[in-house]
């Protein structure tokens, strides 16, 4: 592909003018839907874009990433991994297609990808359905999947190491797991809220598969929602009231999955009853190699959700929040605390059920700030939107220089 990175260049020097030209347009109010609807188009060509050459970037060799090294795995060590979802899908594309690893890598990591985009729309369009249109909808998704943790160069001179992303673009089993991790969080949040009885036991049945294929993907969701899912079920039924032991017994399901899954997969990794732990805690161990102040990293990460919590309160009558904060927390947790033993201390695997789920909450709490932004606030809330408005474009701005890098450096730090 030559000339990629002129391209690239004149692409955006173009969205970026065509961006000014419908700005002004929805300020006179011409054009309007016409405009929006073009803007929503370019944003995902552009995104589309972007993500391709990153992926082809990685499997050229050209961008510093793991996913040449996982290539490898699928002839040397398929049978050894235990998290092999990306894997086997490459391997059944490029059997079927009859194309290199390489390239069906490429395809895989845009399908997971697109798949993430389309779980973030469907929380739009559930929330905001007749409050916005769709081209803005789709406006909306885009930007959850450019955003960074906010970058303050004096803090971290990386953007990414230290810090960490909501969109992780260097590791595919990361990719992978993501989308499954967001349809297993929809699917309980229905479940418990929405569902009717009758349907409880096909919802379970779904999620419960889901949970299985998030699981093969990378065990880092699972790791945090055995804990959360329950504690927020608990909550929820403490609210609403009991409502039999058929209804628990399938929300449990999905849980009780997710452990015994765990379990076969931890042993399948460090062998069996009697071998030595290879789970150990260490309290801000792992989190201190790369940042100064890990509490401050995690701020980095989640600024505009936790801001947006704390100037809206009433927020957390949002159950998709309650939901995405509660599995979140504790994932970070398990950052905080837990690490494994050996060669893979450094490698901080605890740390990607933070990167994981941190797009989850970031797409819950948008829905709900631009659902506030509709419904005429008082100028002091206002003023709130516009401070927690500005720190999204913060994140935005900070993704934005995270995928410029992506597309002109060699390494993903």
């Amino acid at each position: 592909m030559p000339h990629f990175e002129i391209l690239g260049v004149a692409f955006l020097d173009i969205f970026w003018k065509f961006l000014m030209n419908s700005y002004f347009a929805l300020r006179r109010n011409t054009y309007l839907k016409a405009s929006c609807s073009t803007l929503a188009l370019l944003s995902v060509v552009g995104l589309c874009f972007t993500y391709y050459h990153i992926f082809w970037r990685e499997s050229r060799g050209e961008l510093r990433s793991d996913l040449l090294a996982h290539i490898g795995f699928i002839d040397t060590r398929l049978d050894k991994i235990v998290h092999p979802l990306f894997h086997w899908s490459v391997k059944a594309l490029s059997e079927q297609l009859s194309l290199s690893y390489i390239d069906a890598s490429i395809y895989v990591l845009m399908f997971y990808s697109g798949l993430s985009m389309a779980c973030f729309f469907y929380i739009f369009y559930s929330k905001l359905k007749g409050l916005y249109s769709v081209p803005t909808m789709v406006v909306a998704t885009v930007s959850l999947m450019a955003i960074a943790a906010v970058w303050v160069p004096w803090f971290s001179e990386n953007i990414y190491l230290g810090v960490g992303t909501p969109n992780v673009m260097h590791n595919p089993t990361a990719i992978v797991a993501k989308p499954f991790a967001f349809i297993v969080l929809i699917l309980y949040f229905n479940m418990v809220v929405e569902a009717k009885e009758k349907r409880l036991f096909y919802y379970s049945l779904a999620c419960s598969i889901v949970c299985v294929l998030s699981i093969l993907a990378k065990p880092n969701f699972a790791l945090a929602a055995i804990f959360s899912l329950p504690l927020w079920m608990l909550y929820c039924l403490r609210r609403d009231g009991w409502s039999g032991w058929f209804r628990l017994l399938c929300l449990m399901a999905p849980v009780l999955v997710m452990v015994f899954c765990l379990g076969c997969q931890y042993l399948s990794k460090y062998g069996g009853v009697g071998a030595p732990d290879h789970v150990v805690i260490d309290f801000l161990g792992v989190a201190r190699l790369r940042s100064s102040s890990a509490l401050f990293s995690i701020f980095l990460l989640s600024a505009f959700p936790f801001l947006f919590v704390v100037f809206f309160p009433r927020a957390l009558k949002n159950r998709m929040i309650t939901l995405a904060l509660s599995v979140f927390v504790v994932a970070c947790a398990q950052f905080f605390i837990l690490a494994e033993s050996g060669i893979d201390y450094a490698a901080g695997n605890f740390g990607w059920g933070r990167q994981i789920l941190a797009p989850f909450l970031f797409a819950a709490c948008f829905a709900e700030f631009l659902a506030i932004w509709r419904a005429k606030p008082n100028k002091l809330e206002k003023m709130k939107l516009y401070i927690v408005g500005f720190v999204y474009c913060c994140h935005l701005v900070s993704g934005l220089i995270y995928f410029d890098e992506l597309l002109t450096s060699n390494t993903y730090f």
